[in-house]
């Protein structure tokens, strides 16, 4: 038997009650129907003994409640000099801080020996919900999501499914004890958070239809089409999902549309080569709930081009995250897994976030300084004052699509290309947005960055160039 059944066969599969999250102050009753998972039923398993108990070796874990702690004293008492507290409101909880090669209790055969003596409902929150224990509260909905990355979480084909990730079982054993962890709150981006996180569930509903697809690009177009219906307030979105057939022809003749460009742009002659590796498909659309989740529901303090892209930008980040799975593969990777999609996502946001606004207006934010001081060649130097000189104009002036610019300045050499692409996203991340979310620049002009637009655009690229040369130098 695996580690993973072994973990799940105590998990009573009941989804009535409530779960009450003693992390926040007020502690709400979160119900059934406010939970969101941000992942499909059954569709994740895991395998602890395959995969060695990564998730055990070198990673502490919190203590909520006195039962937790007392039954990890009951059978180590010295575990007791490993425990620190973490301050939380309305209390003190304990953090256990394990040392490597592994867990107090992970014996010789990876397994949990709390478990083992004591039973699930002894073992610590964190180990009884992990990998499912990414929450944050959204308006009144519990936003589910699995862990970015540690577990090597695999996809079940077709007909198969994991209890590990069954959506009923999870939540009972949510609701058991509560949730003790701080929880985090979100913010919904372009809808309110009931019909955003309907939307959202729709996704998921629509993710089985193509789990079994050979290309990746109808199920984008599915979701623009979902997206614009939530946006527009028309048709209600269907509680049936979506199939393969009612994909609209407009929106994947657009998605082939903005791959071509999108290829154009990373300089390759095709994005379509390892699209048609089923189970790297199966794996981008399974995954693609729990990448949406991340940018969707957002942290209120985010802005700018890279930390909050909106909500009808989404599908186009993820048609960029798909063209960088298959690079992936083309780089030599073997197999594109949960864990190389979460950690694209993370290591190339900025340039997720410059590709999937491609087919817009980009401008500086109001009031931002453009960073000219940097270390790169005098060629690379000019063709940044070149982009810097389009993005410095007015919203209403900005009318050339930040494709378009780049084609027009982005290195021909293939190498010295994908660099500065990539120096360029990381520029633009934080400081650049849509021209179309600038309604105006009163309540936000400074004199300085105003100054610097106007010289960006009015003095020799050249000149320019100089000065910023010397700019950076001087600060070495």
């Amino acid at each position: 038997m695996s580690s993973c059944e072994w973990k799940v066969d105590a998990r009573p599969a009941i989804a009535t009650g409530t779960i009450r999250l003693h992390g926040l102050a007020s502690a709400p009753e979160i119900s059934r129907e406010q939970v969101y998972f941000a992942f499909a039923s059954g569709r994740f398993g895991y395998d602890c003994l395959a995969c060695g108990a990564k998730c055990c070796r070198g990673y502490g874990y919190r203590l909520g409640s006195p039962g937790a702690t007392d039954a990890q004293l009951t059978l180590r008492p010295a575990v007791r000099f490993f425990m620190e507290p973490s301050g939380r409101s309305g209390g003190v909880q304990l953090q256990t801080k394990n040392c490597p090669p592994g867990c107090f209790f992970l014996d010789a055969g990876n397994l949990c020996g709390i478990q083992r003596n004591s039973g699930y409902d002894a073992k610590p929150e964190t180990c009884r919900l992990f990998p499912f224990n990414n929450m944050s509260l959204v308006g009144e909905h519990l936003v589910v999501a699995p862990h970015p990355g540690l577990c090597p979480l695999e996809v079940r084909e077709g007909g198969r499914t994991s209890t590990d990730s069954d959506h009923d079982a999870l939540f009972a054993a949510m609701r058991a004890h509560g949730i003790e962890a701080p929880v985090s709150t979100a913010v919904p981006s372009g809808l309110d958070a009931a019909t955003l996180v309907e939307l959202e569930r729709h996704i998921v509903r629509t993710s089985e239809a193509f789990l079994e697809a050979t290309d990746y690009l109808p199920f984008v177009a599915a979701q623009c089409a979902a997206t614009r219906a939530a946006l527009q307030r028309q048709a209600s979105v269907s509680s049936n999902g979506a199939t393969r057939d009612t994909v609209p022809d407009e929106d994947l003749a657009a998605v082939l549309q903005y791959r071509a460009l999108m290829a154009r742009v990373l300089g390759v002659p095709d994005l379509g080569g390892a699209a048609s590796e089923s189970g790297q498909v199966r794996t981008l659309v399974a995954a693609t709930p729990y990448v949406r989740s991340q940018l969707v529901f957002r942290d209120p303090k985010g802005e700018g081009l890279a930390r909050a892209v909106s909500l009808e930008r989404v599908p186009w980040m993820l048609l960029g995250l798909h063209a960088l799975s298959v690079l992936a593969r083309e780089a030599g990777m073997e197999q594109v897994s949960y864990q190389t999609i979460v950690r694209l996502l993370s290591d190339q946001r900025p340039l997720l976030t410059l590709l999937s606004h491609l087919d817009t207006p980009v401008i500086w934010r109001t009031g931002q300084m453009i960073d000219l001081q940097f270390e790169a060649p005098r060629d690379w130097r000019l063709r940044y004052l070149r982009i810097a000189r389009e993005l410095a104009r007015s919203p209403r002036a900005a009318s050339v699509p930040l494709g378009t610019l780049l084609l027009d300045v982005l290195p021909t050499e293939d190498l010295e290309r994908a660099v500065f692409l990539k120096m360029l996203a990381q520029r633009l991340a934080g400081a650049a947005v849509p021209a179309a979310a600038i309604g105006g620049q009163g309540s936000s002009y400074r004199l300085r960055p105003a100054l610097q637009r106007w010289a960006i655009r009015a003095v020799d690229a050249e000149a320019l160039a100089t000065f910023a040369e010397r700019r950076t130098g001087a600060l070495r």
